[in-house]
């Protein structure tokens, strides 16, 4: 017999042989009556089925209201997206429609201005009397017009260069002031503006 099986609080001792779901000291084996831990409150619990811990699909159980079975909620999509990045692309392409615009109708009093310093220089009197206003023309026939340009060369020298410098749109009583604004060297520099007009629907110069 082993030294220990005399003494108290061991073997024959209630509590311990025979005692539901352990068996005799020094047996690993679970004793008879108490199959796989069959205490009471140990009950199988296949799917950790006992109480409070029940099976708990995808989330679903209580305290996860609205949950998705099988996984997280789906996020939730930002409709504003869409709208925003369409208003900034429409906002974006009148802008540069505004602005292709703007630069269009200024192309052509400029290209006038330009045109006309461009036949001065170059002694195209004719070519540069045609691009004046019929109010300019009526002042004289173009043969006055070339003589009163070459008295102008000899007086302040020949163009050398010209640049267009501004275009400008303003608004009166007496109606809409369209203005080019340029730099003409000769002897010296000078800034001067051209005022355009119409003779039908072809622009014109009104002052020279």
């Amino acid at each position: 017999m082993s030294q220990y099986g005399q003494q108290a609080g061991y073997a024959g001792q209630p509590g311990y042989p025979g005692q539901p779901g352990y068996g005799a000291p020094g047996h690993s084996t679970p004793g008879p009556g108490a199959p796989g831990y069959g205490a009471p409150g140990y009950g199988a619990a296949p799917g950790y089925g006992a109480p409070g811990y029940g099976a708990q699909p995808g989330y679903g159980a209580p305290g996860y209201p609205g949950a998705a079975p099988g996984g997280p909620a789906p996020k939730k999509r930002r409709r504003w997206v869409l709208p925003v990045v369409l208003f900034v692309v429409l906002l974006l392409g009148g802008c540069a429609t505004g602005i292709t615009l703007l630069l269009k109708v200024g192309s052509g009093p400029k290209t006038l201005v330009g045109d006309y310093l461009g036949d001065v220089k170059a002694g195209r009197y004719e070519q540069a009397y045609n691009r004046l206003c019929s109010s300019v023309r009526d002042r004289g026939p173009v043969d006055a017009y070339a003589a009163s340009m070459r008295q102008q060369d000899t007086d302040e020298g020949p163009i050398a260069k010209y640049k267009v410098t501004g275009y400008s749109v303003s608004k009166t009583a007496l109606g809409t002031t369209r203005a080019v604004a340029v730099t003409v060297t000769r002897a010296n520099s000078q800034e001067l503006v051209y005022l355009i007009g119409k003779d039908g629907e072809t622009d014109c110069l009104q002052n020279i």
